[in-house]
């Protein structure tokens, strides 16, 4: 099985889609069996869905005997039109939810715009979505992460996302 994970400093947060994907219940299960401390949710049509993945992970957590919000969830956002509409709404308490990545790559290619273009000509909804993606982050006092490509300069890239006031820099790595 082909997992995507979110590289972060020397870890690797494993990824799950949103729970209306087909095979997400499976991937839990798999991710799970590693007991992970963070998990990454891309996909998002909204809060709905972390809600569903927090009490799906608690499920988990019962049947491989660890504690009750062991696994912590990271919120991947910029994704889907509904990710970014969930970031304008008001979060109830998510004890799960310890950061926020903001990842355009998909709506990028949805709007027929390369990966690697520069952030001032990307349209104005996912400019403001990567900037409530902070202030998110700050309203639900967790840390806030940029994806970026593994191609561009790792350096640069984290002191531009931390001068916009993320707190960091992730990229996405695929493993068989």
């Amino acid at each position: 099985m082909t997992m995507t994970y979110l590289a972060y400093e020397d870890r690797l947060i494993p990824m799950m889609e949103a729970p209306d994907h087909s095979r997400s219940e499976i991937a839990l299960e798999a991710i799970m069996a590693s007991r992970p401390e963070t998990l990454a949710l891309c996909g998002m049509t909204g809060i709905g869905d972390l809600q569903q993945v927090a009490s799906r992970l608690a499920v988990q957590e019962a049947l491989l005997d660890l504690p009750d919000g062991h696994t912590k969830l990271w919120a991947v956002l910029g994704e889907t039109p509904g990710s970014i509409r969930a970031l304008t709404a008001s979060w109830p308490v998510l004890p799960r939810v310890s950061g926020l990545i903001f990842s355009p790559f998909r709506l990028l290619a949805e709007f027929g715009l390369a990966l690697h273009r520069p952030l001032n000509q990307w349209p104005d909804a996912l400019r403001m979505g990567r900037n409530l993606t902070v202030l998110m982050a700050l309203s639900l006092k967790i840390r806030a992460y940029e994806c970026v490509s593994s191609e561009t300069d790792l350096s640069l890239a984290h002191a531009l996302a931390v001068q916009d006031g993320f707190n960091g820099v992730v990229t996405m790595r695929n493993n068989a």
